[in-house]
């Protein structure tokens, strides 16, 4: 939620010492990130090449799309550079074989689903107007990909808001000559309810510059509360239920519900796409 991950683990390079040193193999380093520790290297010779091992500890952040929380799911990268050489001097190689995640760890309502590395270079344009002006630096980009598997902050979230449209819809059962204050309170209750509330999910949700699941759904259970309200001020205006005011009255009952799946569905199978 609020992007600051902590990692534990083992980087480790087999290269030939006598096309590259140790010392530079040594000088890589993590975009985003910075490394908490890193130990000395552990060293031994396989197949006539030497095989190094540094067990770090790395901060970082990446960058997460949060616009289908509370339904989302992440994709985590790290990237490993040496800025230290070029890309002609040595280039990087991995396979996802040669990248794996300890079976200990544990991320309450999160599951790893999977994972992959890519090779490369990155680059950097020093001058816009002067292609020939290019940086470039062996690159490897580790991919990490979680899904959320518990419900409990989805629950959280959306069910309270069912609760009070529902409530709020209940005003519609009551007969506005016997009982308007019922009628009212219900109507503007859900109303300031549904306002009260929005603070609680702003304290739950990440921080993001752009409208996410959550916030849309809140936005829909919004209106539809104002719209409950003005027809309740219509009906206690009215004064009475008559046939055609009941038969009305469970039309927009329908129409409410209607539209309420309506949307979700939407949300679910049509926007996050």
């Amino acid at each position: 939620i609020n992007n600051r991950i902590v990692l534990d683990g083992i980087v480790w390079f087999e290269f030939d010492p006598a096309l590259i040193s140790l010392d530079t193999i040594g000088k890589f380093s993590f975009e985003k990130g910075k490394l908490e520790k890193r130990s000395e290297p552990d060293t031994k010779l396989i197949e006539g090449k030497l095989f190094a091992e540094y067990k770090i500890r790395l901060h970082f952040t990446t960058n997460l799309s949060y616009k289908y929380f509370p339904l989302d799911a992440h994709r985590i990268y790290v990237a490993l550079v040496n800025s230290s050489v070029f890309p002609s001097e040595m280039i990087f190689e991995s396979y996802k074989p040669g990248f794996s995640l300890s079976k200990n760890i544990f991320i309450a309502e999160w599951t790893n689903i999977d994972h992959d590395v890519r090779t490369g270079y990155a680059e950097a344009q020093l001058d816009i107007h002067d292609p020939r002006k290019v940086v470039r630096i062996p690159k490897v980009v580790f991919e990490i990909d979680f899904r959320r598997s518990g419900i409990r902050q989805t629950l959280l979230i959306l069910f309270p808001l069912f609760l009070i449209f529902f409530i709020g819809l209940f005003s519609f059962a009551f007969d506005p000559a016997k009982d308007p204050s019922y009628i009212i309170t219900l109507a503007s209750g859900s109303v300031t309810s549904m306002i009260a509330y929005r603070f609680v999910i702003q304290g739950m949700s990440p921080e993001s510059g752009y409208f996410m699941l959550s916030d849309h759904v809140f936005t829909l259970f919004l209106l539809f509360a104002f719209i409950e309200f003005i027809i309740a001020i219509l009906i206690i205006r009215r004064g009475k239920i008559t046939r055609q005011w009941a038969v009305l009255r469970g039309i927009i009952f329908l129409l409410f519900h209607l539209l309420l799946v309506g949307t979700w569905y939407y949300l679910l199978f049509g926007w996050i796409r």
